[in-house]
């Protein structure tokens, strides 16, 4: 059976268009300005549900983990000791994670788009997948060798306090060794999804948390393994999902038979490098950005705290709250990546925006009012840690989440109308605002509190780029299909 050639990697990125916006192929976008009064089309909402429901799952399970493993350590003993080493250890190993999502947010639509008439079919879509899952392993590979490497002086940085060190230490040299399976899932997740695949990543994050969860009971409270097993429990925890997924891929290649492996050795690896690593560098400014900000936050209540295991203890009791709630938003900005960059005019990618942008909000304050009731002794037994984390919750985390969900679909709106340069030098510029926010001496302030309030400095930065670009002068562009023409926004 004859094979058509798929297109690489790097070209089916570039196919659409050439510059500053990298858009997938096949579609179309008019200048900003088309009427502003359509309405979403009818069936909108379901087809927001269908991305972002399955969409949750894959990206919540790292950080739900988190929470299962920060409940045990804080309620297994031991003060807050076990947890700060912890919360020291996530936010190294959060802002290392983090730089590689661009296996699932690329890997879904360059699949997908081998699917669409002209393209390699189903054949292609798994073998790009497949080039994709082995990059991702490679990657996956070094980044645990690399984090065993620098986690000592790491956390010289983020716990340098002598009693908090060497437990850091330990936690996240084992945490290190969950890089290749934290990596590949993520690429496959992205790759399933692009094969149609939504139900997979739910699967695959049952089975993560009932693993995690068996083991954590295990290890810490049989074994009296506080925190390391808690770390051991999330990295097999994390290769249960990863080989479940495999399992999954492999068996649709299997499916194929050789049709798959023509469709390989029919890859072009080396066509639209220079613009497809220059997207990739514009996602990778905005995330590290980001990260690089959140683990000062960390750093500095560690280095600036009068009592910094208390202190780094309540912080990750709060992110916690705040990063699983945070994730079902960033589901939202899935859907919005997808339905905004598929749209067939201006006006209907607004329509669509402001639709999601509700949702956004709904959610939000829905969130914002169970963080109100949410109290922290569900994740500590510690008192002093529970205080702290408490009037912080009440203060900045949850008034929170209604900004923070807008900013988060804001940022697929960004995405899917192809506005990455702005969207990184938007970020980037919110991430050092805020720095200097966190940095500002405050009479009577605490390491804890100011730490918050950059956060919500940032957000609040951020939303107002977005809100700039969406309404003043609109993230949408015109791009001729031959790439011989491209709108300015």
């Amino acid at each position: 059976m004859m094979v058509k050639k798929p297109a690489s990697l790097l070209a089916v990125a570039t196919r659409s268009g050439r510059g500053r916006y990298y858009g997938l192929p096949g579609e179309t976008m008019a200048l900003p300005g088309a009427p502003p009064g359509r309405e979403p089309e009818p069936g909108l909402d379901g087809r927001i549900v269908r991305i972002a429901v399955p969409s949750l799952f894959a990206l919540a399970l790292d950080p739900i983990l988190n929470v299962v493993d920060t409940a045990f350590v804080g309620l297994g003993g031991g003060g807050a000791a076990p947890l700060a080493a912890v919360s020291a250890s996530t936010s190294f190993f959060g802002f290392v994670f983090a730089c590689t999502n661009c296996f699932a947010s690329a890997g879904t639509p360059l699949v997908a788009a081998e699917l669409k008439p002209g393209g390699g079919g189903e054949a292609g879509a798994l073998a790009l997948g497949s080039s994709i899952v082995r990059s991702a392993l490679l990657v996956g590979v070094v980044l645990a060798l690399a984090a065993e490497a620098v986690s000592g002086p790491a956390m010289d940085l983020f716990a340098p306090a002598y009693e908090l060190h060497g437990a850091a230490v330990d936690f996240s040299r084992l945490r290190a060794l969950s890089a290749p399976a934290v990596v590949a899932a993520a690429a496959l997740n992205g790759s399933l999804r692009g094969l149609g695949d939504a139900s997979s990543a739910l699967k695959a994050a049952s089975l993560a948390a009932v693993v995690n969860v068996l083991l954590d009971i295990a290890l810490i409270y049989g074994l009296g393994m506080n925190p390391n097993g808690a770390a051991i429990a999330t990295a097999c925890a994390e290769y249960a999902a990863a080989a479940y997924l495999g399992a999954v891929f492999l068996s649709r290649r299997r499916a194929l038979g050789g049709d798959v492996a023509a469709a390989e050795a029919a890859l072009d690896p080396g066509a639209g490098a220079s613009t497809f690593a220059t997207a990739a560098a514009y996602t990778l400014v905005r995330t590290a950005s980001l990260q690089i900000f959140l683990a000062a936050t960390t750093a500095y209540i560690g280095t600036a705290s009068a009592d910094p295991a208390a202190e780094l203890a309540a912080h990750l009791v709060l992110k916690q709250f705040y990063l699983v709630l945070s994730f079902a938003t960033d589901a939202l900005a899935v859907a919005a990546q997808q339905l905004v960059a598929s749209a067939p005019d201006a006006a209907a990618a607004r329509a669509v925006a402001r639709r999601l942008l509700a949702w956004g909000l709904v959610v939000g304050v829905v969130f914002a009012a169970a963080l109100y009731v949410a109290p922290p002794q569900l994740l500590t037994s510690d008192a002093a840690v529970a205080a702290a984390a408490e009037d912080e919750l009440r203060r900045v985390v949850a008034p929170l989440q209604v900004l923070s969900s807008l900013v988060f679909v804001g940022d697929g709106v960004l995405q899917g109308s192809r506005d990455f340069t702005f969207e990184a030098y938007a970020v980037s510029a919110a991430a050092l605002v805020a720095a200097a926010t966190l940095f500002a001496p405050v009479d009577g302030r605490d390491a804890l509190s100011a730490a918050w309030d950059a956060i919500a400095v940032l957000n609040g930065c951020r939303f107002f780029a977005f809100a700039y670009r969406f309404y003043a002068r609109g993230p949408l562009v015109a791009r001729a299909e031959d790439g011989d023409a491209e709108g300015k926004v």
